[in-house]
Parts: C-alpha cells; sequence; structure tokens
C-alpha cells in the first residue's frame, strides 16, 4: 500500500470531495498531494493517469480501513500520536543537519508540522490496528511454502545474489588513565576559553571528535530517548539558551555542551567531544592478542565460537560474533551491505578461515582491531527451497496476509456505502469493486 508522509495541499488547489467511503470524505488535496510527490520521487513531471489512480485507489483503501477502525471504537492515544511524530520529526531533522536547516526549508515550524499531522498520524496509526487485527496472527505451514513455491513459474524464479555469514572477534585497547584526565582537562580548557568569550562553534569545528557534528560547529537536535543516557541528561539540565555544562562523559567520549533552544522534549545544542586518545602501543598490543587468538584457532586449540566468547570486547561475542544485517535482521549480507573494509577482507578468505587483524572504529567511535571469520558463502543462485526457506516462508508469509487483505476489502466494499463523486475518476481501471456496473 502507498502510506507515504502526508504532503500539504498544494497552493492554489481548490479542494473539494471526489469520493465518500463510509462517513469518510477523500480530498482532491490528498490525491494531488501524493500524486506530485510520487512525481517528485520519480524525478519526472509527465502526468501518469493510471500512476494517479492507484494513488486515488489507495487513498480508497485508507478510507475503507479508517471507517472500520471507527465501527470498531479502535483507541489511539494523544501520546502515541506525539511519539510517532516526534520520532519521524526527529529523523528527518537530523537527515536536513538541524531544527532550524529544517524550519528554513519548509517555511514552517517544527510545532506547525506537528499540528498539521496531528490528526493524519492518528488516522494512519488507526488503520494499523485494524490491519494488526486482519493480518496480525497469520501464519504459514511448511506445507503452504512448499505449494507456495511450486506454484512459481521456473523462468520466472528470482537469482539471489551472493552473500555471507560473518563473524568477529573483536578487541578494543584500554582507555589509560592518563589519557582519560588529558581529554578532561582538555575540554575544561576549551571551556574556560568560551566563558572568556570564544566562540563555541569555532571550537568545535578545530577540536570536537565528533565527525557528524563537527563541520557544522557542534550543533545537534535531538529529543528525549535519542542520544546517550549521560549525554543526554546533562543537556536537559541545562536552563537558559547559552548555558554550559561541566563536563560528561558517555559511551563516545568527553563531551561539554551549550544549550542553544529547548522546546518541551525538544533541544538544540551544541557540544564538543574528545575522545581519550589510545597509545599506538595499546594498538599494537590489541593487534598482537588477535594474532595469537588467530593461531590457537587455526592449530584447532579452541573453535571459533568458543573464541568469541573467551576473548572478545563485544557483545556479538555471545552469539558466535555474528554480524548482523540491520536492514534484515538475519545474519547474511550482500557483498554490497558490508562495509567496505569488511567486505576488502573477506574475500581473501574461504569459507572456514580468519582474515588478519582488521582496524577499525566501533559504533562509539573506539579505535579497536578485529579478527574476521567467513563462517559461510552462499554463492549466487536460482531461489532454493533447500538453502532459502526462511527467504521463501517470509514470501509466503506475506503472499497469505496479501490474500486476506485482498478478501477483508472486496468484503467490506460491499458492506460499505462508497461513492466515487469526480468522474474523471470513475473511468479508473481499479483493482477492487469500487463502482457497481
Amino acid at each position: 500500500m502507498l502510506l507515504l508522509f502526508p504532503a500539504a495541499a498544494q497552493k492554489g488547489t481548490i479542494d473539494r470531495v471526489i469520493a465518500i467511503v463510509g462517513g469518510q470524505p477523500v480530498l482532491l488535496s490528498d490525491l494531488e498531494a501524493q500524486y506530485i510527490q510520487y512525481l517528485m520521487q520519480q524525478g519526472t513531471y509527465f502526468e501518469d493517469e493510471d500512476i494517479r489512480c492507484n494513488i486515488f485507489e489507495e487513498l480508497l483503501i485508507q478510507k475503507l480501513l479508517h471507517n472500520q477502525a471507527l465501527l470498531d471504537s479502535v483507541e489511539v492515544t494523544d501520546k502515541q500520536v506525539n511519539q510517532r511524530i516526534d520520532s519521524k520529526m526527529n529523523y528527518y531533522i537530523l537527515q536536513m543537519g538541524s531544527k532550524e536547516q529544517f524550519e528554513e526549508y519548509y517555511g514552517k515550524t517544527v510545532d506547525e508540522f506537528k499540528a498539521e499531522f496531528f490528526n493524519v498520524t492518528r488516522e494512519q496509526m488507526m488503520i494499523e490496528q485494524v490491519q494488526q487485527g486482519i493480518t496480525g496472527k497469520v501464519q504459514v505451514t511448511p506445507t503452504q511454502v512448499k505449494r507456495f513455491f511450486k506454484e512459481i513459474p521456473q523462468d520466472s524464479l528470482p537469482t539471489i545474489p551472493a552473500e555471507y555469514e560473518i563473524g568477529q572477534i573483536v578487541k578494543i585497547p584500554p582507555q589509560r588513565p592518563e589519557a582519560r584526565e588529558k581529554a578532561v582537562k582538555d575540554l575544561e580548557a576549551l571551556r574556560d576559553r568560551i566563558l572568556d568569550g570564544e566562540d563555541f562553534a569555532v571550537l568545535a569545528k578545530l577540536y570536537s571528535k565528533d565527525p557528524g557534528t563537527a563541520s557544522k560547529g557542534g550543533e545537534i537536535s535531538f529529543s528525549r530517548g535519542m542520544m546517550d543516557p549521560n549525554f543526554e541528561a546533562a543537556a536537559f539540565a541545562l536552563q537558559n539558551p547559552g548555558d554550559i555544562s561541566p563536563v560528561v562523559e558517555s559511551a563516545f567520549g568527553f563531551h561539554i555542551i551549550r544549550l542553544i533552544k529547548r522546546s518541551g522534549e525538544f533541544i538544540t545544542a551544541r557540544h564538543i567531544l574528545i575522545t581519550p586518545e589510545v597509545s599506538p602501543k595499546d594498538l599494537l598490543a590489541a593487534e598482537k592478542d588477535l594474532y595469537n587468538i588467530k593461531a590457537l584457532i587455526e592449530m584447532d586449540s579452541i573453535s571459533f565460537e568458543n573464541a568469541t566468547l573467551r576473548y572478545s570486547d563485544d557483545p556479538s561475542g555471545k552469539n558466535g560474533g555474528r554480524l548482523v544485517n540491520p536492514e534484515t535482521g538475519a545474519s547474511l549480507f550482500a557483498k554490497k551491505e558490508l562495509d567496505p573494509a569488511v567486505a576488502h577482507a573477506i574475500d581473501k578468505v574461504k569459507q572456514g578461515e580468519l582474515s588478519k587483524p582488521v582496524i577499525f572504529i566501533t559504533d562509539d567511535g573506539k579505535q579497536a582491531y578485529r579478527l574476521l571469520y567467513l563462517y559461510r558463502k552462499v554463492d549466487a543462485h536460482t531461489i532454493d527451497l533447500n538453502q532459502d526457506y526462511d527467504r521463501i516462508r517470509s514470501f509466503a508469509l506475506q503472499k497469505e496476509k496479501m490474500d486476506i487483505m485482498n478478501r477483508w476489502i472486496e468484503r467490506k466494499i460491499k458492506e460499505t456505502y462508497v461513492k466515487i463523486i469526480d468522474d474523471t475518476l470513475k473511468p479508473c481501471s481499479f483493482s477492487y469493486p469500487w463502482t457497481t456496473p
């Protein structure tokens, strides 16, 4: 289903009701906004009436589901709606770089956006509950999975690209007390310079070790629950714009934070991050440790999985060191989904072998070394029931849910008042019987 983030009605559009589903009107502005958004996403401005009709039918489906939500007295609280909107807004603000840049680009304040999207978001969340009630408990049996696979024409079977299952053993050099003390002293000196009148943004550009914010003068926008707990607590403790925190430690290192603006649970601030330096000697020691562990594994003195439990400094050690694909939640990666350094290292080893220690930066910004282990490589192949059962099961489950939803929609249309008012849309070739002959 086409579930786009709501777009504002286009200026100059004379709004009108173009259809009614149950008691729910479909507005021309809704259709035009989503149609224009689609064209922009595709990078084209050529009119396509088939696409307009498809979007119109999606709107009819949404209104049918919303009408059912009202009949079922589905409840969504204001708090739930605000949390959903905040999550979306925070994502878009981070993409734009700051709250101010977001507001300047769209010509609206964040609060105006939230107000505009409140009712639409509530409606969408009600629709999701109805959908969950229809298909949430659907399962497929192994027999159904096999039947689904057999029904796919042989010449239509997709090709699965080569995939890799990779494990790691991580060694993170310790932060020595003297390096931690130096980081704190450096930040305290920067804080004194700022209090004496130097520009926080300039010093952030010069000294901050946060690659995501240093070039922007340390500016960052966030709401509660998005940041490291210690960092967040220090930021929300600041009372007035311009206030500067004492040095605060997070999982990433040490910070000072200056409040720019606070609006409820949303903060715009600047920060400077200093990470304690790791000595070359400690880095070399971590590399040497991994070479020793590699030798033990290759002499069969210990299995790779046991070595991850005993030696790895990363939580993945509890799962055999397996890397998890953030796109799928599984342990298999297509080559294009791998970090380039990992892909390069793993290219040089065979299944069941280890790479040399590879230097990298952890998620929290620490220098470290890791051994990479190729559990298995699944060569590119035509999808197969034995190798790809979980993938095929997912496809079969998706189809079963779609079939159930299709039957529900067809049945509900017969039970619901539906009227298409706009004559230009009546000739659309619909997937469902919205109009009777």
